[in-house]
């Protein structure tokens, strides 16, 4: 019994030193080396020292930064690191088992299954592959089933059957408990950001409600996030009712995978007048939708309106044909060719496996039958195949010994610009913590992309420029530069990719950045580029498709597009010459040189009062316009003033667009339209004047007069807009005015008879009168305008809060609540009286003995405006709100 105990006793011991080396040689971390200071956009640069042993290649490591990178994509962006795999070319095999012509299986919800063909032979091409797949799964919200062909985490089909709609509306953000307004749809479209999920088609609309009738309708249309549109359709007049509903229309599109994408509702052209739901929260993060045409990237989400989309249901399956051609547009003949060239580079004279995944997503019983596979082989022309079999994985394994496992180019940083502890694990164990900071500072390369054997004109590009910098350069092939210029040279002699890593030193402090650098033979980089280059100008002229006609033709102009495209074809023409180094150096040169524009930002401003600002208006020009005196010069200015202020109405808009191009640099461009519209017959000329206008371009037919070193337009009786485009950007700042040809102002003469006593005491009284009324006159004169002035600096602020207290009395709000509302916003007690007093026709100083003037302009504000900074009021640290 002893001695049987005994021997229990020794396999246990051994049994456990077994299981303990087998635990602990898993992996062993021993240190780190990471950098400390990083740019805007960079990744983690450093390195780990790290030994593995029988370790999945499919463990991950992950950080605090959210990131999630697998040991096998780390070791493959490593050319340093020495490992060893399990299996052949260190990626994840397959056993094979029970071939069959059908395969029917049970596939629970939320489980997946693997099955494939194997292929063999000398392979000369993959002519087509095709099967069924019938299922016994209902209709649903969501897809069924769906086909991961090669097992390589991409989707490649699954059920696109449209159903019925579903109950589901999605309307974004909008919340009806907000108190919704009804508000004009008009031809600029209401957009609005939704989050939609996989669908195989969608209805569009929203709340509609018809205010007068005409052959115009509704349209709608679905963008993706780069601003491309996938699909439109439109909403009859005849389907709108006076009273107001929910209506939709269907578009032809399938929605592939969850993502955001923006639904855009706007008025036809014509006479028929609508009108839908909208508001704008005051709390933060609960807008996602605005007004404008969309750009990329897109406008501020200031609203929410009652627009959006539902989707269709999927229906059953039933019986699928998967064919060749996939729904993307791929074809499954040549992705497979494509696995075969990257995992089987020797062929298939031993077999070739084929993965083909099912992944389920509601409960159902499958069957996969009619598989043709139909193929090429060496001499065998028109081999086909018909048998599926059992895909069982099996993960590989890596050995290494301790050395060291850079970590750059996989561990993105954080944008938002603060310091932290930057902590990294391996299967969910923390390796290291260490703290880490951010600059306020962005560093950028151009290209990344380039041909083997020529040297690369690099270009760095910095957010700013920050005193005395250098720069060193590792190019990922074992050469390190370092200079002080942002350009310079390096030829690769490989094709491959590599990591180019650019640390950058700013007084003193080292930022660091990894760039991936792929480096294609030469005639494969010239066809990848051209069909880049195609794409970018194909983008960009689907984001200025809704711009008008003058925006569309000055980004024509800047940016030559017709010529960018003609430079193309040309270069296009000329690789199929190229016979030496020279030939295509020179082409590569043309390509670089092309800089093409790659993606707009566009903010467009709501239109607002035009004031004409005293101290813009420019004297000396008017009169060599005119050839009139305008003497004396305070007092004309002012009757400009108060003339545009009586005889016109007149608005302002802008349209700030900034171009980033090729070479990572933006070029802003800034349009501005500009309505007059006379408020009453005017009996004059009257101008209106750009003085300094060498960098405006004027609409084209416009009627635009140039003098020197000016420009003007003659106005008449009718509305007239002006229209044009310049680098800069005026913000609230406009330099340019309108002024009538006649300038009435009072001149007072001398008195220089002798008097006697009598006319003296007279004239004694009645100067004490006059200056008694000149004393009301002046305080009157300084509350009406002056005191106005002093407590609204900038009349913008002044007419947004009379538009606003006129728009919430309308909408039912108590004279209490405005005043509070007001008072919360920020403006002081004397701003509030004074508005208050003024909306009401009440007297806002002295008692007036001169009658009342109309305020100007017509606009609607649903929420308190936030008042200007003025210096000389009370508070100097008030927010300024353009």
């Amino acid at each position: 019994m002893k001695e049987k105990r005994g021997g229990s006793y020794f396999l246990a011991v051994i049994l456990f030193i077994f299981l303990i080396s087998y635990v602990s040689a898993s992996y062993e971390f021993s240190n780190h080396s990471i950098e400390t200071h990083y740019s805007k956009g960079s990744t983690i640069s450093g390195n780990i020292n790290i030994s593995f042993e029988n370790e999945s290649l499919n463990s991950f490591f992950e950080d605090s930064f959210d990131n999630k990178v697998y040991l096998k994509d780390l070791l493959g962006g490593s050319n340093s690191y020495l490992y060893n795999c399990t299996s052949k070319k260190c990626s994840s095999s397959y056993v094979l088992s029970n071939p069959s012509s059908s395969k029917t299986f049970s596939l629970p919800k939320g489980e997946e299954k693997t099955f494939g063909f194997v292929i063999q032979g000398n392979i000369q091409n993959i002519n087509s592959v095709s099967f069924l797949l019938s299922s016994t799964a209902p209709a649903s919200d969501l897809n069924q089933i769906k086909i991961d062909i090669l097992d390589d985490g991409i989707i490649d089909a699954g059920n696109s059957k449209a159903g019925t709609a579903s109950q589901n509306v999605n309307y974004g953000c909008y919340n009806a408990s907000e108190g919704p307004n009804e508000i004009n749809l008009i031809t600029t479209p209401f957009c609005q950001n939704i989050t939609v999920y996989e669908s195989p088609g969608l209805l569009l609309g929203g709340f509609f409600k018809k205010v007068s009738d005409g052959s115009n309708g509704i349209g709608l249309n679905i963008y993706n996030k780069k601003g491309v549109s996938l699909g439109s359709c439109r909403i009859l007049n005849s389907s709108v009712s006076f009273s107001g509903g929910n209506y939709f229309c269907s578009v032809n599109v399938s929605i592939p995978e969850t993502n955001n994408y923006y639904i855009c509702a706007y008025a036809e052209q014509g006479e028929a007048k609508y009108k839908t739901l909208g508001y704008s929260s005051l709390s933060s993060g609960k807008n996602c939708g605005f007004l404008g045409y969309l750009s990329f990237p897109p406008q501020n989400e200031t609203a929410a309106y009652k627009i959006g989309l539902t989707p269709l249901k999927f229906s059953s399956p039933s019986a699928l044909n998967i064919s060749n051609v996939l729904p993307t547009g791929d074809l499954i003949s040549l992705l497979i060719g494509e696995y075969l060239s990257k995992t089987y580079p020797e062929g298939c004279l031993e077999g070739c496996k084929i993965p083909l995944k099912l992944v389920s997503f509601e409960d159902q019983s499958i069957t996969l039958n009619s598989l043709k596979v139909s193929y090429d082989a060496e001499s065998l022309p028109g081999l086909e195949i018909s048998t599926f079999y059992d895909f069982d994985i099996q993960d590989s394994k890596v050995s290494s010994p301790m050395q060291l496992l850079p970590l750059d180019g996989f561990f993105y940083v954080s944008q938002l610009g603060w310091d932290e502890n930057y902590t990294l694990k391996f299967k969910g164990e923390k390796l290291f913590s260490e703290k880490i900071f951010l600059e306020n500072f962005s560093i950028q390369i151009y290209p990344l992309r380039y041909a083997v054997n020529f040297s690369v004109p690099f270009l760095i590009l910095n957010s700013q420029d920050a005193g005395s910098q250098y720069y060193e350069i590792d190019f990922g092939d074992n050469s390190i530069s370092t200079t002080s210029s942002k350009s310079f040279l390096h030829k690769y002699i490989s094709v491959g990719n590599f990591s180019l890593k650019v640390s950058s030193y700013i007084n003193g402090t080292k930022l660091t950045k990894t760039f991936k650098i792929e480096i294609l033979p030469s005639k494969n980089f010239i066809d990848n580029e051209i069909k880049i280059q195609r794409s970018s100008i194909s983008f960009f002229n689907s984001q200025i498709s809704f711009m008008n006609s003058f925006e569309k033709s000055e980004i024509n102009r800047i940016f030559e597009l017709e010529n960018l495209t003609t430079t193309l074809n040309s270069i296009e023409s000329s690789v199929s010459l190229a016979s030496s180094d020279s030939d295509y150096e020179k082409i590569f040169g043309n390509l670089i040189r092309l800089n093409i524009p790659k993606s707009i930002t566009r903010t467009v401003s709501q239109e607002i009062p035009f004031i004409i600002e005293v101290n813009e208006i420019n004297l000396d020009i008017l009169k060599d316009i005119t050839e009139e005196d305008y003497s004396p010069a305070d007092e004309s200015a002012d009757y400009i003033s108060f003339w545009d202020y009586e005889n016109l109405n007149s608005k302002i808009s802008s349209n700030n667009i900034l171009v980033e191009t090729a070479d990572g640099s933006k070029v802003p461009l800034n349009f501005y339209e500009i309505s007059i519209s006379p408020k009453k017959n005017i009996n004059q000329s009257y101008y209106f004047i750009f003085p300094n206008s060498g960098n405006a371009n004027f609409e084209e037919n416009s009627g635009v007069e140039a003098g020197s070193g000016y420009s003007y337009f003659e106005l008449g009786n009718i509305e007239k807009t002006i229209r044009f485009s310049t680098g800069e950007d005026f913000g609230s700042y406009h330099p340019f005015f309108i002024a009538p040809q006649n300038v009435e102002v009072f001149a007072g003469g001398d008195i220089s008879e002798p008097m006697n006593n009598n006319w003296i005491l007279i004239l004694v009284i009645l100067g004490v009168i006059l200056i008694g009324f000149l004393t009301y006159y002046i305080m009157h004169r300084w509350y009406a305008v002056k005191y106005e002035n002093y407590l609204f600096p900038d009349k913008n602020h002044l007419y947004n809060a009379i538009f606003y207290i006129n728009n919430s009395l309308k909408n039912g709000m108590e004279e209490s609540e405005i005043r509070k509302s007001l008072l919360d916003a920020g403006w002081k007690n004397e701003q509030v009286v004074y508005l208050i007093k003024k909306h009401s026709g009440k007297n806002p100083g002295m008692f007036n003995l001169f009658g009342s003037s109309s305020e100007k302009g017509s606009s609607k504000i649903n929420s308190p405006p936030k008042p200007g900074r003025n210096v000389n009021y009370k508070d100097s640290n008030t927010k300024f709100n353009k």
